[in-house]
């Protein structure tokens, strides 16, 4: 996460076309950390527990593996897409949200967008 942050912060700046001048590194790391842990420990558990099962039923351990592994990977990313949305939200518009912690962040989200804004894909406050 310590080496990897600042290039997924450089490059959500950069896809936003929000590369002026400089921002704090550390805006959007708690969510990023966030993120990471809620997509590691869903896809760990549902890929296990579905490999297990599905290799009872399968000729073959590797389509059990690819199968659970697609599977759990899909309700991960499902599960963990909204702390990157607000890392996003939190990285591009620092002045906004600035001493703001994540449940500050994610209240002002909800309501100035709305419950939906979990999904909503990148739509940006302003």
């Amino acid at each position: 996460m310590l080496v990897t942050f600042p290039l997924e912060y450089q490059a959500t700046l950069k896809q936003g076309n929000l590369l002026r001048g400089a921002k704090s590194l550390s805006n959007g790391f708690g969510y990023t950390l966030y993120r990471e842990l809620v997509y590691s420990t869903c896809f760990w558990t549902i890929q296990d527990y579905l490999y297990k099962r599905t290799k009872l039923m399968m000729d073959s351990d590797r389509k059990a593996y690819i199968i659970s592994s697609f599977a759990s990977s899909l309700v991960s990313g499902t599960a963990s897409y909204p702390f990157d949305l607000f890392k996003t939200w939190k990285i591009s518009y620092p002045e906004k949200f600035i001493n703001s912690n994540s449940v500050k962040v994610t209240n002002a989200i909800f309501k100035e967008k709305g419950g939906f804004a979990i999904m909503a894909g990148n739509r940006i406050i302003k």
